[in-house]
Formats: structure tokens, sequence, C-alpha cells
């Protein structure tokens, strides 16, 4: 008797992606919904849902992206630039900057800087105008 009382039917346990599948046709479900990370801020044992679903994402780009926000957000509320964010995220999901990708993002600081040297000096050229008066600092002897 106590058996009957406690023999509860969940049904069939389903995996995080059958649940979150896109609805189809047949599906009754509320129109407008949207799926967000965020809904998943829970703990489960030693990790939260979120953690897992971010890790369960298969585009690397978008992997890589959702978890910066996650420590964004979430782990680190400080004010830290968004390249280490996304250095932290790579760190924690095992994607580690590959030698071409290091190699890119250098190139691309020495262009910004060289871009920003030139933008400088050209502002200095428009600066200097040549009709305007200019005072020299000389010792000059004076005759009468």
């Amino acid at each position: 008797m106590i058996n009957e009382m406690l023999d509860y039917d969940f049904g069939e346990v389903k995996s995080f992606n059958e649940i979150h599948k896109k609805p189809t046709g047949n599906d009754i479900i509320k129109s407008g919904f949207e799926f967000k990370p965020e809904m998943l801020d829970y703990i489960q044992g030693d990790t939260s849902l979120r953690f897992e679903y971010i890790k369960s994402i298969k585009d690397e780009p978008q992997r890589i992206k959702e978890m910066a926000d996650f420590l964004k957000t979430d782990i680190i509320k400080w004010d830290f630039p968004n390249e280490f964010f996304e250095w932290y995220a790579r760190d924690i999901l095992g994607l580690k900057y590959k030698k071409y990708e290091i190699d890119k993002m250098k190139r691309e600081y020495r262009i910004k800087k060289k871009r920003e040297q030139r933008k400088l000096k050209e502002q200095k050229k428009k600066n200097k105008n040549k009709n305007q008066i200019t005072f020299k600092k000389e010792s000059k002897i004076l005759v009468f």
C-alpha cells in the first residue's frame, strides 16, 4: 500500500535539448515565448544550469560570447575590458587561442596604433598655421 502511494510516474526523462527544441505546429506553446539563458540561473549540484547550457552550445564563437557575458554579468562584476572576459571564457571552456589567432590580434593592434599615430600627425599639421605670429626668445643687442 505504501509503495502504491509513493509510486509517482514522471514519464520518460527528456534531455536538455529535447526540452528546449523549437516548437512545431503540433505543440501547444504560448506565442511570443523566447528562451533566454538567464532563465537557467539555478544551481544543480556543483554547477549552474546556465553554465551547463553554455557548455552545450555547438557554435564555438557563440559559446565564447555567452560565457564572456555570463562572467561579466554574474561572476565578475568589475569593470574589466571585454578582451579579458573573452580570454577568461576561452580558458574556462578549454578553447585556448591558437598561434595564428594571437598573431592576427598582434597585427590588428599594430595597425590600430599606426593609424592613431598618423591621425595625430595630421591633426598637428592642421593646427600649425604658417601665417601665425611666432615669438622667438633670442638675445639681441640693440645699437642706437
